[in-house]
């Protein structure tokens, strides 16, 4: 009985040099995400998603930003803390 990695090893044998590199930031990808997955809290590997349907109210939230946004641009990291630290009083 062949393992997992047996049947990989054949199959990228099969694959001509521009797909397996594909293949090859695929799996890079996959082993990236589950070390960053690893190394969140306990917490937050354990929360469940937020399934809840977007509302319109919710939707149209996003599109007046969206629109704000393009039309006066970001907030630079700087005012957002000085903005921050005003709120602490």
């Amino acid at each position: 009985m062949s393992t997992n990695k047996e049947h990989l090893h054949h199959l990228i044998d099969s694959l001509s040099e521009d797909l397996a590199g594909e293949v090859l930031d695929f799996a890079r990808y996959v082993q990236d995400r589950r070390q960053r997955e690893a190394n969140l809290p306990e917490g937050l590997r354990q929360a469940t998603l937020d399934n809840e349907p977007f509302t319109d109210e919710e939707r149209a939230e996003v599109a007046a930003s969206l629109t704000e946004y393009r039309e006066k641009g970001g907030v630079t990291l700087e005012s957002l803390m000085a903005e921050c630290d005003a709120m602490e009083g």
